[in-house]
């Protein structure tokens, strides 16, 4: 991490020729039409101070205008839109604002905005699934977390907790998870930042087998999802939440959950999740020994199943001939049986 340096201490002619080297001028190109080079070069070493208009044309050539001189203020602009571009899962355009934070990043940037920057690529590398970097940057700033602000810590907590979820480590996930929640800083983090770390706790939870937790906080994320009427969101809460309230044989809240995703999706036009929710829907009346009600479920998964990997096409074709057997339609059984082998 560089080290910080106070910015108020920077001169215009640091700034200018440190704006200049990012943009990859060199000073015959940036003082043509508008000054010598001696002149720039005395400029950028201090030695004088420019008029206003030579200011103004030196920024206009590089493009940048006198706001640009605020370094702190823009990195941390910059530093939010990435942050919500990988919150919203863009990654194109979080690749290309990481890009240029890496060209602003340096000595005029504060020590706070840099860790900050530091933390949010433990959740770009995750959200990549680049969990070689993700581990690099989490191990690069731990040893350090004892003197994080509150705020730095809710973050820390936060996305190693997403790391340790795509490690297949649920129980240390939510332990994260849990601990960034006490953390939440009241009013400083968006609806949706809140919502997906509440969805990724009730995840982590359900995986860890603490239901309880996972209902709780699943309640929380579609509550908020909700509000901000992204309804794609909501069917993933209610889909989560339908199975862990059958983990813990609350068979109407299962069932409730799922028809509501049901409705949602049918709504929107998510084929894919429509796929999950009658299979889940399947599963339920199974577990209730509804085997022509579960089979109904079953076999609407193929309604519409064009864009449905094989691998959940062929769990479904399993639960389908498992009910065929109880239900002794040995005949249909063994047709299910030869479209699995296809599968092979």
């Amino acid at each position: 991490m560089v080290e910080y340096m106070n910015p108020s201490k920077f001169s215009l002619g640091q700034k200018l020729k440190h704006l200049r080297s990012l943009k990859k001028i060199k000073q015959l190109e940036l003082a043509k039409g508008i000054c010598s080079v001696s002149y720039l070069s005395k400029v950028e070493n201090d030695l004088i101070v420019p008029s206003v208009e030579i200011k103004d044309l030196l920024l206009k050539r590089l493009n940048l205008d006198t706001n640009s001189l605020e370094f702190n203020s823009n990195f941390h602009n910059k530093l939010n839109e990435w942050q919500s571009l990988i919150v919203k899962n863009s990654i194109n355009e979080a690749e290309l604002l990481y890009k240029n934070l890496l060209l602003m990043i340096g000595p005029f940037i504060n020590i706070e905005l840099q860790l900050k920057f530091k933390l949010c690529t433990i959740s770009y590398f995750v959200t990549k699934r680049d969990f070689i970097y993700a581990a690099k940057a989490i191990n690069e700033i731990e040893d350090g977390e004892r003197a994080f602000s509150l705020e730095t810590k809710y973050f820390f907590n936060r996305y190693v907790g997403e790391y340790y979820y795509y490690q297949f480590d649920f129980n240390k996930s939510l332990e994260y998870f849990l601990e960034s929640v006490k953390l939440l800083p009241t009013g400083m983090a968006e609806k949706s930042d809140q919502a997906k770390l509440f969805y990724s706790l009730a995840m982590a939870a359900s995986k860890s087998e603490k239901f309880h937790i996972s209902i709780t906080y699943g309640n929380k994320a579609l509550e908020l999802y909700k509000s901000l009427y992204n309804f794609k969101k909501c069917v993933d809460c209610h889909v989560l939440l339908g199975i862990t309230s059958l983990k813990i044989s609350n068979y109407e809240d299962s069932l409730l959950h799922y028809k509501s995703a049901k409705e949602l999706a049918i709504s929107g036009n998510y084929d894919q999740m429509l796929y999950i929710i009658n299979h889940n829907l399947g599963n339920l009346y199974s577990y209730l020994g509804e085997s022509e009600k579960a089979l109904e479920y079953y076999y609407e998964c193929f309604g519409n199943d064009d864009e449905i990997i094989e691998e959940y096409k062929m769990e479904t074709i399993i639960c389908i001939v498992e009910e065929l057997y109880i239900t002794a339609h040995i005949q249909e059984m063994k047709k299910w049986i030869d479209r699995g082998l296809t599968f092979s």
